[in-house]
């Protein structure tokens, strides 16, 4: 497990990310230091699903104050506050009526997953994505 989050994060990263069965997004993501407890978060991914296939992106912001890491979404709204321990760590979301579960693996110095399970009237799914250091 990473001693601290914050230094542990910083820099560029490789993103290999599975859809389920559906298909997947390969790309780079960077966090990037913008004061001493505020890394931003962007991704760029092409992403390769039946019928699709475009480039996008995705910005966050993780905030680390207190003893807590939060990820945040761009405008500053919370998207969850990180549990950690060992060398996991878990956040929880509801958006609409739809519930986001998101489980963080350390696997080492220069790897992480970060697991999205979706469950909602509608949507039953998990997004899996891998993150190597670049």
């Amino acid at each position: 497990m990473p001693v601290n989050l914050f230094t542990y994060f910083m820099g560029s990263w490789s993103i290999f990310r599975h859809f389920g069965a559906q298909g997947l997004a390969v790309g780079q993501a960077a966090f990037t230091l913008l004061t001493p407890s505020l890394l931003a978060y962007r991704e760029d991914l092409e992403v390769h699903i039946p019928g699709f296939s475009e480039a996008v992106y995705q910005e966050y912001l993780y905030v680390f104050e207190e003893g807590c890491v939060y990820k945040k979404f761009k405008d500053n709204r919370l998207f969850y506050r990180l549990e950690v321990s060992n060398a996991e760590a878990t956040g929880a979301h509801l958006c609409g009526e739809d519930h986001y579960q998101a489980h963080y693996s350390f696997l080492g110095q220069n790897n992480f997953t970060l697991t999205y399970r979706v469950k909602g009237p509608r949507k039953d799914y998990e997004i899996l994505t891998e993150f190597t250091r670049a």
